[in-house]
C-alpha cells in the first residue's frame, strides 16, 4: 500500500511525500547452483518512501529536488533468513532542472546519486588465444576490483 501527500509551501513551490510498504511473494529463486533449478518459492517486504520539493521559476524555468528511502528484503524460501534484495538502493537522491521553451519543446537535466551496490559480485573472463600462448583476463563488471591477467605458455 502507499500514501502521498501533495502540499503547497507557497504559489511556486510544492512538496510531495509517498511512504510505501509492500509485501512480496512468489518470487522465482534459484535453489541450486549445482542444476540451476529455479522455482518461485521466495518472499520478503519492501518499505520506504520518496519525496520531491519543486519550484517553478521564471521564463518557463523550473527545478526538483528528490530524496527516496528503500528498504527491500527478501528470502528465497520460507524459514531461511531474510537479505537484502539484489541491486538494493537505500538512499537515492536526484537534482534536475527544466526549461521550457514553448509547449513543444522542452531542455531537462539530472544529477543523481545512489548508496548501495548489488550483493551478488560476478567475475566474468576473457580468454584470447593465440597459437604460441593464451591470455586469461578476469574482473568484476563496474571497476571496483582491479582486472587479474595471467598468461599461459605453450600449454595449450
Amino acid at each position: 500500500f502507499s500514501v502521498g501527500l501533495k502540499y503547497s509551501l507557497n504559489k511556486d513551490t510544492e512538496l510531495f511525500v509517498e511512504p510505501y510498504y509492500q509485501v512480496l511473494d512468489n518470487l522465482i529463486t534459484q535453489q541450486d547452483s549445482v542444476s540451476r533449478a529455479i522455482s518461485n518459492q521466495g518472499d520478503g517486504k519492501n518499505s520506504g518512501f520518496d519525496s520531491s520539493l519543486m519550484r517553478y521559476f521564471n521564463h518557463g524555468w523550473s527545478a526538483n529536488l528528490n530524496y527516496s528511502y528503500n528498504n527491500a528484503r527478501i528470502r528465497d524460501a520460507k524459514g531461511l533468513a531474510l537479505y537484502d534484495a539484489d541491486f538494493s538502493r537505500p538512499h537515492s537522491i536526484s537534482l534536475g532542472g527544466v526549461w521550457e521553451l514553448s509547449e513543444k519543446w522542452k531542455f531537462s537535466a539530472r544529477v543523481k546519486w545512489a548508496s548501495g551496490a548489488p550483493n551478488d559480485e560476478f567475475i566474468f573472463c576473457l580468454l584470447y588465444t593465440s597459437d604460441a600462448a593464451a591470455e586469461l583476463l578476469c574482473g568484476v563488471p563496474g571497476g571496483r576490483r582491479t582486472f587479474k591477467k595471467k598468461q599461459y605458455k605453450n600449454q595449450l
